[in-house]
């Protein structure tokens, strides 16, 4: 996961810290935050699913996309997905986003 680009804003005052989650079947893992990381963050990181050759046709790989906050619940950025298949076989590209009503929140470079 290297970053994102053009995400949504959910914090006015301030510049939002974003982070991912990304799920494959019942197993989410979570990137770190980027403090301060507004609506370009970067995090660099590699996070790792065991799966069977089976599970590359029926599963697929859901990113949320979430603006981290000390007091409140963290705010939903978007949702994006890809297959697993084609995130197995060295995918490098963009996975856009969206959120309530089908409306862009940004893209996630992966």
């Amino acid at each position: 996961l290297v970053g994102a680009y053009d995400l949504a804003d959910k914090d006015h005052f301030t510049s939002q810290d974003p982070y991912l989650c990304v799920t494959v079947g019942n197993r989410t893992k979570q990137t770190g935050v980027h403090s301060r990381g507004g609506s370009h963050p970067t995090w660099n990181q590699c996070l790792t699913f065991r799966v069977t050759e089976s599970q590359l046709d029926l599963e697929s790989l859901h990113l949320e996309c979430y603006d981290f906050d000390y007091f409140t619940k963290d705010d939903l950025i978007g949702v994006g997905g890809c297959s697993l298949r084609e995130a197995k076989h060295g995918f490098d590209g963009w996975i856009e986003l969206v959120k309530k009503c089908n409306r862009k929140a940004g893209r996630v470079h992966i």
